[in-house]
């Protein structure tokens, strides 16, 4: 290996530098709940930070709805020659007890802000996005400055809001707005020619995407009294059987994950239930009509959420034939989804990429199949975006409740992946390759 090519020096990004500007942006991103809809608070403090850290960028928030926001910030005018680091702002609990304890158990609000302890940084929602992000936007930052402003090839970076799944079948809930702060940028700027995607994922670097979608099961029988559970339809009432559809829907998955995978891909499929709503804790003396399953369902190019909801339509009805659910009407929903989607690992820009990871690990990056983590890369790749993802890998458990770890050197690693990726896009464009 010693003719290897060895890894490209950011001017500046050193590894004191690098680090201190990793932890400074986390601080940011770690100081307030940055909810779906709620970002702006965030996007502006970092906007404000960054100006100050890196003067000669313009970063920039662009207002979404009432309180949502995008970072943004360019080397020049968007064009579609620009390359897109991209990440996110919001968090999947929002660290508010009142609105996460339906998941956590706890009423109490996640603590803010991070700790140090040697080379570990810990902190709430650090992990999926807010660690990618902070090194995301350090690399963005060296590359663009050493860069330089320029007419042509741009480098562009978002941090948006409303960067996590929603379910759009869920009960209203006047605390939550959907939106997707991607799909604003896509609608308001030119596509960039190619997206670079930090978050937390496997060892490598991902070029296909899985599809993620909601579907809604429905099983509905008649409503009665918990006094009175002996006649009612079903028996014992429709809580009392949630054990047999979860069975069925289980099963389903059993199968789902038998079909075979798509050659060559590295996306996988998968499924399972997330929340189920039923009765009133305000009145449970009374037995309820329905029971609501919500399955979250990772599907590969070219399927389709619905057909897979008709799928489960048939499996249910036909395992509660003969049984006390049998009399039962069976339903199933699809929420809105985002469709698979792939960039060819032959791409210029995907090569190009895999190229400076493997630098940067020592080694050759592994083939990865069966990846069920999507992102809102779908909707890049969904606009002909090449696109693909990589981050930090080495996630451990922390003993703060909703809280996680990450290496500071491997965030600085990625920032230097980032940064040099964004480097080699200018210089590359500009030889014309």
């Amino acid at each position: 290996m010693s003719g290897a090519r060895k890894p490209m020096t950011v001017p500046g990004l050193t590894d004191s530098t690098g680090i201190e500007d990793i932890v400074g942006a986390i601080a940011i991103l770690t100081a307030q709940p940055t909810p779906r809809g709620s970002e702006r608070a965030t996007a502006k403090a970092l906007a404000s930070w960054a100006g100050q850290r890196w003067p000669a960028l313009e970063f920039g928030v662009d207002e979404i709805g009432p309180a949502g926001a995008n970072l943004v910030c360019s080397t020049g005018e968007p064009s579609g020659d620009d390359l897109l680091f991209y990440s996110h702002l919001d968090t999947s609990l929002t660290g508010l007890g009142v609105r996460d304890r339906s998941v956590t158990g706890r009423s109490q609000d996640t603590r803010i802000g991070h700790t140090l302890r040697n080379d570990t940084i810990s902190a709430s929602g650090l992990a999926v996005a807010r660690g990618p992000a902070a090194a995301a936007l350090v690399g963005f930052a060296y590359a663009a400055t050493t860069s330089g402003p320029s007419t042509s090839p741009r480098l562009r970076l978002v941090l948006a809001g409303g960067g996590t799944h929603e379910n759009t079948l869920r009960e209203s809930d006047s605390v939550d707005v959907l939106y997707s702060g991607i799909e604003s940028h896509l609608e308001h700027y030119p596509l960039p020619a190619a997206a670079l995607i930090a978050k937390a994922g496997p060892r490598g670097v991902l070029w296909d995407e899985p599809g993620a979608g909601y579907l809604r099961i429905r099983v509905s029988g008649r409503r009665g009294a918990v006094l009175a559970r002996d006649v009612a339809d079903p028996p014992g009432g429709l809580p009392a059987h949630v054990g047999t559809m979860c069975a069925g829907i289980e099963a389903w998955r059993d199968r789902l994950r038998t079909l075979p995978p798509r050659a060559g891909g590295q996306a996988g499929r998968e499924a399972g239930i997330g929340a189920i709503r039923t009765g009133s804790t305000r009145k449970p003396d009374l037995l309820p009509a329905f029971v609501d399953l919500y399955v979250y369902l990772v599907l590969l190019p070219g399927e389709r959420l619905i057909d897979f909801a008709d799928d489960l339509r048939a499996q249910l009805r036909a395992a509660f034939a003969g049984g006390p659910l049998s009399a039962c009407t069976v339903d199933v929903d699809a929420a809105t989804s985002q469709d698979a989607g792939t960039t060819s690992p032959l791409a210029s820009f995907v090569r190009s990429a895999t190229e400076v990871w493997e630098r940067h690990h020592g080694g050759p990056a592994p083939e990865l199949s069966g990846w069920t983590g999507s992102t809102d890369g779908a909707l890049l790749r969904a606009a002909a975006v090449h696109t693909i993802r990589t981050g930090p890998a080495n996630v451990t458990v922390n003993d703060e409740p909703e809280w996680d770890s990450l290496s500071l050197t491997e965030l600085l690693r990625f920032a230097r992946i980032y940064a040099e990726i964004g480097a080699g896009w200018t210089a590359g464009k500009k030889r014309g390759i």
